[in-house]
């Protein structure tokens, strides 16, 4: 069986996710999201982008293997192009 860690791991990216819906639900385009509230709902999910692809790195790599329609190394990818970018 799998770790109980990968609970954890598994909501704190539901969480942010369900965040970042929020963060992101009034806007009509993206030049809105970007620019309005200086930013903070921008960088708020740039944020949790990168809380996701965190936590899904700590994930055991055999529940991965169970789950492989799931694009794991594309979301760890995604975080460390976020990390390299300068916003």
């Amino acid at each position: 069986m799998y770790k109980d860690k990968n609970l954890v791991y598994i909501l704190t990216i539901l969480e942010a996710i369900e965040k970042i819906k929020i963060y992101s639900k009034n806007f009509e385009n993206t030049d809105d999201f970007l620019w309005d509230n200086n930013q903070q709902n921008f960088n708020a999910s740039v944020n949790l982008l990168i809380t996701i692809g965190e936590e899904t790195k700590k994930i055991d790599t055999e529940l991965k293997n169970e789950f492989t329609n799931t694009g794991w190394k594309e979301i760890s990818g995604m975080r460390d192009k976020l990390v390299q970018r300068k916003y």
